[in-house]
């Protein structure tokens, strides 16, 4: 394939020419940490050499309103945010460092970029899953890094990745992009470095800890309205190089390319053709994954390839999913003890669901199979592996008399044959009068995602809790909460919380074991599910927080009379807070109500500030963030769009 043109008009946005990057040894580390100081960094005005974040119709490439860049002082990951430039290409950044002769910049702000000083490398991440924006690629997505002239605060900004064009030609009437995917037979996404002495900044691949395959998609399967479409990956000669755009109806078109260069700064465009889309042979995501397709699920890409044939089922009707994780369907069993992929039709009715080992469940998005629990469910892992629960596209609900929680682990992680991973993925969950997963003793989990699921929480207080450890000693490794819904639909629901381990001892004081490598909390909404002044999420420590762009929507909630400060995170260990967080871009709403609550902090307490990193409090405001949008589907209204549960694709309606 030859790019189309020189691909000028598109990419020459984001090739930047070369700058020289000599670093003095001991010009970056001071010998003494120093107070952090207010400063600004302005990027070069000189043409061509801007960072540049988002592509617009004319193929100018402009900064945007919720960027910030990473400025290492030698000691820091200092944020600077954007205060002047958003929608031109040249920009004003403004945070607080260290004061000393050269700095290094790299765009997107990430709290767990690092900088290694001695050595002059950072080290980041670009993600197998990008969210489609309309027009252009994600805010915060496409990396650059800068060092400034000795003395001086002005960022000659270079693009250390590549950027991919997908031009979609010939798409009937009636149909759209649903996603685009993108394999290849090196690394695309992933773990990175870039080497600040080298000559060019570009982002090599870190062996092992990267990914093959790249995924252009929007919130809540939307349509991806706007191409061309962009996708970023690693600058690397590919020689082969597979692209699928897959289409509303789960049609999809493939092509594949040979000897693709995609250079660093630069990048290439290729079209694929949607006339002749192929259809799968079995309906839904059943249907692609068979014909060789991923499919995402919590963040993790699944494939074919990955399983035997006889760990992969597609069943209707009655199921049962036992212990062992045998599937079976009227009088035929299926499988192995472990490994399954199981894909439920449309008609499928799950009618008992009992322990589980490893096993994917892949319902049908249009008509959810139901799991109703009557028993706790725990968590056995199969011998001599990690073990997973993954559920795609499923309801679950407790029968009329089941009243205690829903979940828990059976073995610590330590141990061989440990639980490591539990994911819920576009689920529907109704939760009773317990926590959904809780822990009565000394276990741990290492994965723990919910994405992309409504939760229903009942009236009242007590035990609201999603994950659950009292006192006892547990470890997780990361937790991630992203785009759910966590709603109650009557008076309000009390003491909810995300994580939630801490007791209390005889003396009154607060104690707890569970300690969280990483959270995340990402554009959730809160719909009359609020909390106690002791913190929406409560372990030990925290390893790192990300926390942004949540909606917290309180009015009309009986929230108790003399409620304290509201609090998103507590460390109940003195040195338990996390050194860097991205905690920020987050609001509620209370409506006339404010006395209720005298401060919403995210931190306990609030006069905590990270060493690196930003935390801002959540921000109240005064206008109803569903007036004139859609309140009944948890749509906010155009001003405050970016804010919880993402359902609609974001759409910058000024480029036309």
């Amino acid at each position: 394939m030859h790019l189309q043109g020189t691909l000028s008009a598109i990419l020459g946005a984001v090739i930047f020419s070369a700058v020289s990057c000599s670093v003095d040894d001991n010009a970056l580390v001071p010998e003494i940490p120093q107070q952090r100081i207010p400063m600004e960094f302005r990027t070069s005005d000189c043409p061509g050499t801007d960072t540049r974040t988002s592509i617009t119709s004319d193929f100018s490439v402009l900064w945007s309103e919720k960027d910030a860049i990473s400025i290492f002082d030698g000691v820091y990951n200092n944020m600077f945010s954007i205060t002047e430039g958003a929608g031109t290409s040249y920009a004003v950044f403004a945070g607080n460092a260290m004061e000393v002769e050269k700095y290094y910049a790299f765009y997107p702000y990430s709290a767990g970029t690092v900088f290694d000083a001695a050595s002059c490398v950072i080290s980041a991440a670009l993600p197998a899953e990008q969210h489609y924006s309309g027009r252009t690629f994600d805010t915060m997505l496409n990396p650059s890094a800068a060092v400034t002239p000795d003395g001086s605060r002005t960022l000659s900004f270079r693009n250390v990745a590549s950027v991919l064009q997908v031009v979609v030609t010939d798409l009937p009437a009636g149909k759209s992009v649903r996603e685009i995917q993108v394999r290849a037979d090196k690394s695309l996404t992933g773990a990175y470095t870039v080497d600040m002495n080298a000559d060019v900044f570009s982002a090599v691949p870190v062996s092992g800890e990267s990914c093959q395959g790249v995924r252009l998609f929007a919130y809540g399967e939307n349509s991806l309205v706007f191409g061309p479409y962009y996708l970023v990956v690693f600058p690397q000669t590919y020689a082969s190089m597979t692209v699928t755009v897959i289409y509303s109806d789960d049609s999809y078109s493939e092509r594949t390319f040979s000897d693709v260069d995609m250079p660093v700064s630069g990048g290439r465009s290729v079209t694929v053709d949607a006339s002749s889309a192929s259809v799968p042979e079995h309906d839904g995501l059943y249907g692609l994954f068979m014909a060789g397709q991923d499919i995402y699920i919590g963040g993790k890409a699944y494939n074919r390839s990955q399983f035997e044939d006889d760990e992969i089922e597609y069943l209707s009707g009655d199921v049962t999913v036992n212990s062992q994780a045998t599937l079976s369907a009227g009088s035929v069993t299926y499988g192995k003890d472990y490994g399954h992929i199981l894909f439920l039709a449309p008609d499928a009715v799950i009618s008992n669901f009992a322990a589980q080992t490893d096993v994917i469940v892949v319902g049908d998005p249009g008509q959810k199979p139901k799991i109703t629990l009557s028993a706790n469910k725990y968590l056995v892992p199969c011998s001599g592996q990690e073990s997973r629960l993954v559920l795609k596209n499923v309801d679950i609900a407790p029968a009329a008399d089941f009243t205690s929680y829903f979940f828990t682990v059976n073995k610590n992680f330590s141990a061989e044959g440990a639980f490591g991973e539990f994911v819920l993925d576009g689920c529907n969950i109704t939760m009773n009068n317990s926590p959904f997963y809780s822990i009565s003793n000394a276990r741990y989990l290492d994965r723990f995602v919910m994405e992309n699921c409504t939760v229903d929480v009942p009236d009242g207080a007590g035990n609201r809790f999603i994950l659950h450890a009292a006192a006892n000693e547990n470890a997780y490794s990361e937790i991630i909460f992203r785009n759910n819904i966590f709603r109650n639909t009557g008076a309000g629901a009390l003491n909810f919380r995300l994580v939630s381990g801490n007791v209390t001892d005889d003396a009154g004081n607060i104690t707890n074991a569970t300690s969280v490598g990483r959270i995340v909390v990402e554009n959730n909404t809160f719909f009359k599910t609020a909390w106690t002044s002791t913190a929406m999420a409560v372990a030990l420590d925290f390893g790192e927080a990300r926390i942004t762009r949540n909606l917290f929507y309180l009015r009309n909630t009986n929230i108790p009379s003399g409620q304290g400060a509201m609090n998103i995170l507590r460390a109940v260990a003195a040195d338990g807070y996390p050194d860097s967080a991205y905690c920020i871009d987050n609001i509620l709403y209370n409506g006339s109500n404010k006395s209720d609550i005298p401060a919403f902090n995210m931190f306990y307490n609030a006069t905590f500030v990270p060493d690196g990193g930003v935390s801002e409090n959540p921000l109240m405001i005064d206008k109803d963030p569903y007036a004139g949008g859609h309140y009944e589907d948890f749509i906010p209204n155009a001003d405050y769009m970016q804010y919880g549960v993402q359902k609609l694709v974001k759409i910058d309606f000024s480029v036309e």
